[in-house]
């Protein structure tokens, strides 16, 4: 009896002392299959030019949805609208990440007020020998008729474009504000170092966001933003959001004034303003800096998890419904300070 009893208790310990070394040497493997694939695959780095580093300890993530950052206060948030939409979208942005910015700049297709929040019509210098005749100003003039945002949301929300049936109105009018929004942006609020363009449905995470601005300088000329093509010609992608420096702006507003209404009677033939504000640029030597996957297009429960985009500062977010929002706000207003150098 006592015999199997020690047998037992032989036995028992050499299963215990089995597992614990292939448990070690499981690990041991992974360790070396990890060193050799780094060897071969060094991951990527998040480029200096553009901002955060995973590994700079003077880096961290602020308390709140705000931060601590000071560079809002050179920093102009211009967002991009439709009467269509406005009433509908506009509440949560002012009662969420804009709460932080001082300088607002809210353009839509007509001009209107939300409450204490002014809405800029974006389109009010197209000459008429662009709009006359043209029947992407359709709704923009029945707009006008209507001067009321919730019978315009409730009448029109679904009006189509009669070229293409299967297009908004609202959408198709939408191409003529971007180059539009940044020359007002500069003329209402000049010689800011920053002017971050966004739509309506974008989310800034906005601490990370000051973090990113004090790493940037404003007086080259920079032109940052989520790479996309059409027809292989490169842009940045509105809804992910357009961050224009100081010395992009001037040199687009000032130093080349007029060009935006160059511009204006092209537009009926192409189909998206932000590529077209890209061929804009791009014909004084502003290419798109591509900061994707910090300018990010995506939803949150949908942005893509890989190696790729480990350890990258998260800016934007789209497509981000009023829920979504107050949601993400909550989330950032009680999550901890925790320095990226000890993530």
């Amino acid at each position: 009896m006592l015999s199997s009893t020690i047998m037992s208790l032989h036995l028992r310990s050499w299963f215990a002392s089995s597992r614990y070394l292939l448990f070690t040497l499981l690990i041991w493997a992974l360790v070396i299959l990890h060193l050799r694939l780094n060897a071969t695959n060094p991951p990527k780095q998040w480029p200096s030019s553009l901002g955060l580093l995973p590994n700079d300890d003077n880096v961290g993530i602020a308390n709140g949805v705000c931060g601590e950052g000071t560079q809002s206060r050179r920093l102009v948030v211009t967002v991009k609208t439709g009467a269509t939409e406005a009433s509908v979208k506009i509440p949560s942005q002012l009662q969420t990440f804009l709460k932080c910015a001082p300088h607002v700049l809210i353009f839509s297709d007509m001009e209107a007020d939300i409450g204490s929040t002014h809405l800029y019509d974006a389109l009010d210098a197209i000459p008429d020998s662009v709009k006359e005749k043209n029947s992407d100003f359709d709704l923009y003039r029945k707009q006008k008729e209507l001067n009321d945002l919730t019978k315009i949301a409730t009448l029109l929300g679904d009006m189509k474009d009669p070229r293409r049936p299967s297009d908004l109105a609202a959408w198709t009018l939408d191409k003529y504000k971007n180059l539009h929004i940044v020359e007002k942006a500069w003329a209402m609020q000049p010689d800011m170092d920053w002017y971050f363009h966004i739509d309506a449905d974008t989310y800034v995470v906005w601490s990370t966001l000051m973090l990113w601005l004090e790493r940037l300088d404003p007086s080259e000329k920079s032109f940052i933003g989520s790479l996309s093509y059409i027809n292989g010609k490169a842009f940045a992608h509105g809804g992910s959001g357009m961050l224009l420096s100081h010395a992009a702006t001037h040199d687009f507003t000032v130093t080349h004034n007029g060009t935006v209404a160059r511009w204006d009677d092209k537009l009926h033939d192409n189909c998206c303003g932000d590529w077209v504000l890209a061929q804009a640029l791009k014909e004084f030597d502003m290419d798109v800096m591509n900061a994707n996957p910090t300018i990010n297009g995506d939803q949150p429960h949908v942005i893509p998890f890989s190696s790729d985009r480990w350890c990258k500062p998260l800016v934007t977010m789209h497509h981000i419904t009023s829920d979504e929002a107050r949601l993400l706000s909550d989330f950032e207003s009680r999550r901890k300070d925790i320095s990226v150098r000890q993530i």
